[in-house]
């Protein structure tokens, strides 16, 4: 366990390296009751990390009639049933604030406003992870040919899908349902970085 937590320290540091990427031009605001504050700098340290390793360890995911009561009902169809919410229909998809996207179901931190871009598909998209161990994939086949399915690496709910169309400095296009997270707005300015 403890080399694992060291392995992922030093994999974050070297990540903090690697600069660049596009905003997202888009101006939007969601409800307020939406937008928690956290007065954390936008960068991830290695004790955050460690941190988010042992609550990937502890986590138990509650029932479906507990995660129902917990979910509307649009959360629950994206992150249970891998369902797609509507195209410019959804809460983030077009917003721009600097923060944390985290996972609806278990509270996993995602994805960073820093490598939020505009991808002119109406749903909220990035070109890296947060982490790359937040995250993870499988192969689907629901539209009759393969596409890479994005999950919560803590809860496995259900995030939407990744595309090799996206921006540098991956080339990746993480298209997620605004259903299947929760932003939490950070009071520093995230800095664009790829965290490995």
């Amino acid at each position: 366990m403890s080399r694992w937590l060291i392995f992922a320290g030093l994999s974050v540091l070297i990540g903090m390296s690697w600069v660049g990427g596009q905003e997202s031009n888009a101006v939007s605001s969601p409800g307020s009751a939406d937008v928690v504050t956290k007065a954390v700098p936008g960068q991830i340290d290695p004790v955050q990390v460690d941190a988010a390793a042992a609550n990937l360890e502890a986590y138990v995911k509650p029932p479906a009639s507990q995660l129902r009561k917990k979910l509307s009902r649009m959360q629950y169809d994206v992150t249970q049933n891998d369902a797609t919410e509507p195209p410019r229909k959804n809460r983030y998809w077009n917003y721009k604030k600097d923060g944390v996207y985290e996972c609806v179901v278990c509270g996993q931190d995602l994805f960073s406003s820093a490598t939020k871009f505009k991808s002119g598909t109406g749903w909220p998209s990035f070109y890296a992870p947060l982490n790359e161990r937040q995250v993870g994939t499988k192969t689907d086949y629901v539209m009759f040919y393969p596409r890479v399915e994005v999950h919560c690496s803590r809860c496995e709910a259900h995030l939407g899908h990744v595309f090799d169309d996206g921006p540098q400095p991956t080339g990746k296009r993480y298209c997620m349902n605004s259903a299947s997270m929760n932003f939490v707005e950070v009071k520093e300015p995230v800095e664009k970085s790829v965290e490995k």
